[in-house]
């Protein structure tokens, strides 16, 4: 096995692992709504949300960058 794939079988693990031991559920309160979910989907989802705003966010200020 190269190491790519020992990379990604120790990666894998680490976040089963995480998922298992975040399974309890955790109530959510955002503006008026309330609903509960599992805190590593909390996570998951918070985290996504992050990603999402860091990949979008340099495309925009280049875009106002280039129109000055």
């Amino acid at each position: 096995m190269n190491y790519k794939k020992i990379l990604i079988l120790i990666t894998t693990l680490l976040i089963l692992i995480f998922i298992f031991q975040n399974t309890e559920s955790t109530p959510v309160v955002f503006l008026t709504f309330e609903f509960i979910m599992p805190r590593a989907v909390l996570l998951a989802a918070v985290f996504a949300a992050g990603i999402i705003v860091g990949v979008l966010l340099p495309f925009n200020l280049k875009k106002e960058k280039n129109e000055k």
